[in-house]
Parts: structure tokens; sequence; C-alpha cells
């Protein structure tokens, strides 16, 4: 059997991933049709060596996805062959997903341009640390451009703090820190995954509008999704609910990162798909200021 055709049944026999996750069925179709392949192009390879961004997430002891922001000087990120990654780059000792990323973990990759809003995405295996950095063999790859999406303006990577002086906080809960800073998101990074015949970790962009995340008491409410956009957004996760999202002030340079459970819509045994609304309830709460120096 095709290695393709063995992935893809595989995956099916452990259950049918489209009532998992949304965005990771769409991956293994696109991998299914050929246009998301077991290995990177060229081009590929040549992006990621170009950003001075990558999101990165992996999923803790509890059985949650935290995305990360790592940042560096373009070429901080290469690939010596079309099926290995290495970035040189770790997040803080203090960042949840820190310990997350060892030998053998699964790892969602999201590098993206924030010009473009051009993305490629990569699912795969770390099959090498260091004290500053990581190699991942590459599971799946795609990539996909979101041209309804206005682009950004952000500073380049090389003033990316690495953590050292940023101040970090911990909570179970929003605090005033927090909730100003989501009220003023136009947009998030989500990270969630699929256990099937093999782990899938992946990471998606999200770009609205100002004030489309809303806070009420420790839940986040998110709005503006129907059927067509789902593709770039949380997913539709009925057997697993927890999810990672991670936001990020490109001005002032903070981030905060947020793990809890995606509820499900009182008329559906999944969760609600129709509303075009989103509720998380919120467990765990990272916020750190100056993460990204110079932005």
């Amino acid at each position: 059997m095709h290695q393709r055709d063995q992935m893809t049944a595989g995956l099916l026999r452990a259950g049918d991933p489209t009532e998992r996750n949304y965005d990771v069925a769409q991956m293994l179709v696109k991998y299914r049709s050929g246009t998301a392949h077991a290995s990177m192009s060229d081009h590929h390879r040549l992006f990621y060596s170009q950003q001075p961004y990558v999101i990165i997430a992996a999923v803790d002891d509890q059985g949650f996805p935290w995305p990360a922001l790592l940042g560096g000087s373009p070429g901080f990120i290469h690939s010596p062959d079309a099926h290995v990654l290495r970035i040189e780059r770790m997040p803080p000792e203090d960042d949840p997903v820190r310990l997350a990323l060892s030998k053998d973990a699964v790892v969602g990759i999201l590098g993206i341009d924030m010009q473009s809003l051009k993305h490629y995405h990569i699912t795969g295996k770390i099959f090498q640390t260091t004290p500053g950095g990581m190699a991942v063999s590459v599971t799946l790859a795609s990539t996909a451009r979101a041209p309804h999406m206005s682009s950004y303006t952000c500073g380049r990577g090389e003033h990316a703090n690495g953590g050292s002086s940023a101040t970090t906080e911990y909570s179970e809960e929003l605090d005033e820190s927090a909730i100003a800073l989501i009220s003023k998101a136009d947009s998030f990074f989500a990270a969630r995954y699929v256990d099937a015949a093999t782990r899938l970790v992946h990471v998606s962009f999200r770009k609205e509008h100002v004030g489309f995340v809303s806070v009420d008491g420790n839940m986040l409410e998110i709005s503006g999704f129907d059927d067509a956009s789902r593709a770039v957004g949380i997913g539709n996760i009925s057997l697993d609910s927890r999810v990672g999202f991670l936001f990020v002030d490109f001005h002032s340079g903070h981030t905060l990162q947020i793990v809890g459970r995606l509820l499900k819509g009182d008329q559906d045994a999944r969760i609600n798909t129709t509303s075009g609304r989103w509720t998380l309830a919120v467990e765990r709460v990272v916020r750190r200021g100056a993460a990204l120096a110079g932005t």
C-alpha cells in the first residue's frame, strides 16, 4: 500500500477525523488529494528560512495543546533536507510548552508571512533537542493563503526577546490585563490535535475584526464562524474539546497563552457549528510582557 494510503487508512480506522478536528481533517484531505505531502517542497523550505517568526504547538501532560511564538533573525529556521526542519530557538524555561518539546514529541508548526498571510503548516515529530533548539521530522506539510484577510505591519524577529527579561504571569482565570489584550485583538493562533493511529498537532491563524473575541467571566466568546470559515478557524472538535490559543500584540510585544475547553452547543452532540459562535471555558492563562521586544 502507498504511504499516503497507509496513513489515511490508519487514521480512518481510529475514527472519522472530521468528527474530531475539522482543520486536521482538511489537512488529511489535502494529503490524500496530493496537495499536502509527507515532505516539504523547496519553496516550503525556503519560506521557513526567510521568516522571523514561527508558531509551534505541543501537548502537555494534561492533554492541553500550547501554542508559542518563537522569533529570531531570518535563518534561525532552516531545512537540511525535505524531511527535516530545524529551529534554532526554544521557548523560555517558564513557557508551558517548553516541557512538552522533548524528544519524540509530536508538534504542530505554522510559518506565516504577516504581509501576504501566506502560511505553511507542518505536523511532525521531534527527533533531536538541544538547549537552544530542536530538529523535527516532517509527517505532513501543506500550504495555504487567506486572500480575504488584511495584512499586518510588524517588527522583525531579530528583536525577539528570548524571555530572560520578559515578565511572566500565571493564572487560572482572565485578569484585567488579559481582558484588555483580548479586547483589542483582531486575530489569534489556535492549536489542537487528534489522536488516531498517530497523533497530529495543528496550528491555525484566525483574523477577523477588533472585538470578534469577547470575554464573559472566565469564558471567551468567539464570533464570525460559519461552514466556509471553519478551515481557518478553531476547528470542529467533538471527541476532545481541549484547545490552546495564542494572542500576540505585535505593537507592544506582549503575548497571551490560554488553554481551555470548547463548550458544546445546546442542540448539538458536537460542538456547535451552526450558530457562528464558539465558547471557550478558560482553565489556564500565561501572560508574558515584552516577549517580543522592539516590535
